[in-house]
């Protein structure tokens, strides 16, 4: 549906965009909606409440009932004192705001010793999004890092996005072994864990997605539940990077067998739809009893739209929200982890955050800062 706006509210674009629906124009009153509208063939038009009067915007209402009788009116009443009867009457729908969601709370401190690594049982953890380029990588490789070097668990990372894998940036191992060199030995009958190579200032372990697109057609979804059981026999912590998209099967293979996802989101009206479509597609898919997280990437203060607003859109909390941080770059180009490189970036104590959230029982050691002449060389060249 084509859609003409009055409103500067990005809650609006994201539940029009969440109905599928398309802006291809915004109007700054009510009354140019009109000529916009028969402009841009509009099949829908929405006026901010707060763009006029009331009675301003009953008479554009009229206008466009009377000169475009196929498009549909809707006004965003933000303070809720529209009378619905009289909106009906005039042929107006009604949208309003959806109500806040409170901030997601840490959770509480654990009065008792905190239970060592080797007593939780292993654990898979799936980091997918439909949405491209919001970060998934980033906070799988991450994830994996801290809880190798800080929790001293034994973690791997599995790239799954088989077409355009980026594991091997994050950890700068180019060459290292993937997953169709393992094929052969998990297709065998004993299926032994795979040994896979180690990122050693950071201690993960990482299985790369294969160096040339055209072999991923060789990896099946009966792959993938062979190499997750495989690998959870000798690795406490799975973390498994997918590729983007809603009609992946490895992805949702993957889904399947995890303890938990975390769905990774930008506070962008496409990723924020996108994400709420999945959320749709869940009890089809056979996830409803997955614990599924959501987690907000790349935060600043200036974002088109507020945390509050996409924790409404979804109807559901963030796990944790990850800053925009230069020093996620520079660790990206270093191929070294940010929570090694820089662990005491906001983006590490953000990802430190989400770490202590996603297993509130593990004890976390406290960041190693470096060498004393490093920190030197960081406040010279802040």
């Amino acid at each position: 549906m084509r859609w003409v706006v009055a409103s500067s509210d990005p809650a609006v674009l994201l539940r029009i965009a969440g109905e599928g629906g398309e802006v291809v124009g915004l109007a700054s009153q009510p009354l140019l909606v009109i000529s916009l509208a028969l402009e841009k063939e509009a099949q829908c038009c929405l006026i901010d409440s707060r763009c006029g009067d009331r009675s301003v915007i009953e008479a554009a209402a009229k206008a466009l009932h009377t000169g475009l009788p196929g498009v549909k009116v809707f006004v965003w009443d933000v303070s809720g004192q529209w009378p619905e009867e009289a909106a009906a009457q005039d042929g107006i729908t009604l949208w309003r705001p959806p109500a806040p969601v409170a901030a997601a709370e840490p959770p509480k401190a654990n009065s008792g010793a905190a239970e060592p690594p080797s007593v939780m049982p292993p654990q898979v953890i799936t980091v997918f999004s439909p949405k491209g380029g919001v970060g998934k990588s980033f906070i799988a490789a991450n994830l994996a890092a801290l809880l190798a070097l800080r929790a001293g668990m034994r973690t791997a990372v599995v790239d799954l996005d088989l077409d355009c894998g980026d594991q091997s940036v994050c950890f700068n191992l180019p060459d290292g072994p993937t997953i169709t060199d393992l094929l052969p030995g998990l297709k065998s009958v004993r299926g032994d864990p795979p040994e896979l190579p180690r990122h050693r200032p950071s201690g993960a372990h990482v299985l790369l997605a294969p160096h040339h697109p055209e072999l991923a057609e060789f990896v099946e979804p009966g792959d993938i539940e062979r190499l997750i059981s495989a690998l959870a026999r000798n690795f406490q912590l799975v973390v498994i990077d997918t590729a983007p998209g809603l009609d992946n099967e490895v992805t949702y293979k993957a889904l399947e067998l995890s303890n938990a996802a975390l769905l990774v989101v930008n506070l962008c009206p496409s990723s924020l739809k996108a994400a709420r479509t999945f959320l749709g597609l869940r009890s089809r898919l056979g996830l409803t009893d997955l614990r599924l997280e959501i987690l907000a990437n790349r935060v600043t203060g200036n974002s088109a739209v507020s945390p509050t607003q996409g924790q409404s859109f979804l109807g559901q909390r963030f796990l944790a929200q990850i800053r925009e941080d230069p020093a996620a770059g520079e660790a990206l180009i270093a191929g070294d982890p940010v929570t090694r490189r820089s662990p005491e970036s906001p983006a590490a104590e953000d990802l430190v955050n989400l770490a202590r959230r996603l297993f509130p029982q593990l004890p976390l050691k406290a960041r190693q800062e470096g060498p004393a002449w490093r920190r030197w060389a960081r406040r010279i060249w802040r």
